[in-house]
C-alpha cells in the first residue's frame, strides 16, 4: 500500500494524483495521501520542514469563509454538494491538518451562517429524511464535524450550542426502534449507511446513545455470501466501510455477539483482498471504472487502483 501511495507522488512532498492514469495533482488526493500515511503511522518519517510544506499547501486552499476550494475541481456539485465537494472535503482536511500538527487559518463562517436565522432543529426538520436519508446524514456529518472542530479548536460557543442541539435532536428523532439505526423508513442497508455518517459525531464526544447490541445485530445482516457488505455480491468500498466502521467502533458487552463480529470481520478481510491490485492499491468496485464527484481528474479506469478506494 505504501508503495502504491508513493507511485502517485509528484515532485513535491504534497503533490498527489488520484490514480496512475490521472496526471493532475489536486487537494483531494493530497489529503487522502496524508490520511493513508497517518493510518500506517508514517507521518513521523516525514521531516518537520516537509510537514510544514504540506500543511502550507493545504492551507493555501482555504478561503475566509472557512471552506477549502481547489479551483481545478470546480463542478456543479462542489459548492453545495455533500456526497462530494467542499463540505465533504472539509472533515478530511481537518484530520489531515491534525496529523501535520496544524489548524485552519479561519473558522467555518459559511457553515455557522446557516444557523444565523434558523436553529438547527428547524434545519433538521426541513431535511429530506424520507426521500434521501443517506444524503441527509452526509450533510449532518460534514456540518457536524466542522461544528465540533469549531467548538474545540476555535472555542466557538455558538458552535457548541448548535452541536448540543444537533445531538439532542438526533437522539430523539429518526432512530428506528426495531433496528436501533438512524433511518426510520429505510432498508437495513440504507439505515447502516445513514448511521455511518451520524455515529462518528457521538463517538467523537464519547457519548453513544443508541442500543449497541441491536445496532450490531442489524449491521451484521448486511454481510453477503462473499464477505462484503451489500445486497449486491460486488460490494463497493463505501458499502464495505459503512458496515465495517460500525462493527469495529462499537463494543458489545455480549461475548457471543463480539465473537460473531470478530468472525465476520476476519471473513471480510478475504473480500478486501479481492479488491487489492498487484500495485498495492485498491479499486472502488471490482470490474468497474470509477469517477469521483463527476470529475475527470478524480477518476480511475476499469479495475485500476485509486487513492480514495485505498
Amino acid at each position: 500500500v505504501l508503495n502504491y501511495i508513493k507511485s502517485l507522488n509528484g515532485n513535491k512532498i504534497y503533490l498527489y494524483s488520484f490514480s496512475k492514469s490521472s496526471n493532475s495533482y489536486n487537494l483531494y488526493s493530497s489529503v487522502y495521501a496524508i490520511l493513508l500515511l497517518g493510518l500506517f503511522d508514517e507521518i513521523k518519517n516525514i521531516s518537520i520542514n516537509e510537514r510544514e510544506e504540506w500543511a502550507n499547501y493545504i492551507l493555501s486552499f482555504q478561503d475566509k469563509d472557512g471552506m477549502f476550494r481547489d479551483e481545478q475541481l470546480e463542478t456543479h456539485m462542489s459548492e453545495n454538494g455533500h456526497s462530494w465537494g467542499w463540505y465533504h472535503l472539509l472533515p478530511h482536511v481537518l484530520i489531515a491538518l491534525d496529523y501535520l500538527d496544524r489548524k485552519p487559518k479561519y473558522d467555518f463562517t459559511k457553515i455557522l451562517s446557516i444557523f444565523d436565522n434558523k436553529n438547527i432543529t428547524t434545519w433538521l426538520i426541513e431535511r429530506e429524511w424520507i426521500k434521501n436519508p443517506i444524503l441527509v446524514s452526509n450533510e449532518i456529518m460534514n456540518i457536524g464535524v466542522a461544528l465540533q472542530y469549531s467548538r474545540d479548536y476555535f472555542e466557538n460557543q455558538k458552535a457548541k450550542k448548535i452541536v448540543d442541539e444537533l445531538k439532542n435532536w438526533l437522539i430523539d428523532n429518526e432512530i428506528n426502534n426495531e433496528t436501533g439505526l438512524w433511518g426510520l423508513n429505510s432498508t437495513v442497508f440504507n439505515a447502516v449507511k445513514t448511521t455511518y455518517h451520524i455515529l462518528p459525531i457521538f463517538i467523537y464526544d464519547k457519548d453513544v446513545p443508541i442500543d449497541i447490541n441491536k445496532v450490531i445485530d442489524n449491521t451484521l445482516l448486511t454481510e453477503n455470501s462473499v464477505g462484503g457488505f451489500s445486497p449486491n455480491i460486488n460490494a463497493n468500498a463505501c458499502e464495505d466501510i459503512d458496515s465495517l466502521y460500525i462493527l469495529s467502533m462499537l463494543q458489545s458487552s455480549d461475548i457471543d455477539l463480539t465473537r460473531n463480529v470478530d468472525k465476520v470481520i476476519q471473513n471480510h478481510l478475504k473480500w478486501i483482498y479481492v479488491n487489492q491490485n498487484n500495485d498495492g492499491g485498491f479499486v472502488f468496485t471490482r470490474y468497474s471504472k470509477f469517477q469521483y464527484g463527476d470529475q475527470n481528474i478524480l477518476s480511475s479506469k476499469k479495475d485500476e487502483s485509486n487513492i480514495f478506494a485505498t
